[in-house]
């Protein structure tokens, strides 16, 4: 990251891009829905889907479905942002893309496997890092 992080793009960082901020709420919603009965268990503070169930009023099934959508929304900023960067944004743009990707993958996907990444992460892990590729 050293040819990318100059002082213009950490002032620019500072800013809370659009991109930036739709992968800090991506990261977010992911992480509640995934793990909302997990937390409600060791008593934690209370995640977006139960504060969306309280404030709408709503069953969980409604409120999963309308975090859903903002998950779905904040990926259409993404996209946008990375379609159209500017020159000097665009390597920026990739790593919180990937970024984003890889807490959708540990979060969303394999329901929370960051805390007990047994099964599927396990698997993902292993097929990443430690098996070779093979012909």
């Amino acid at each position: 990251m050293e040819e990318v992080l100059s002082k213009d793009t950490l002032d620019w960082l500072l800013t809370v891009p659009k991109i930036v901020k739709a992968c800090s709420i991506l990261g977010r919603l992911m992480d509640d829905m995934a793990s909302s009965e997990f937390e409600q268990q060791r008593m934690h503070l209370d995640s977006s889907l139960q504060i969306c169930m309280r404030e709408e009023g709503i069953m969980k099934q409604e409120a999963v479905a309308k975090l859903n959508k903002m998950v779905e929304n904040r990926w259409k900023d993404i996209n946008k942002e990375c379609l159209n960067p500017l020159p000097s944004r665009k390597h920026l743009n990739l790593v919180v893309l990937n970024f984003t990707r890889v807490m959708e993958v540990v979060y969303y996907q394999h329901k929370d496997s960051y805390p007990s990444p047994e099964g599927q992460m396990k698997e993902n892990i292993s097929l990443l890092l430690v098996r070779p590729i093979e012909d």
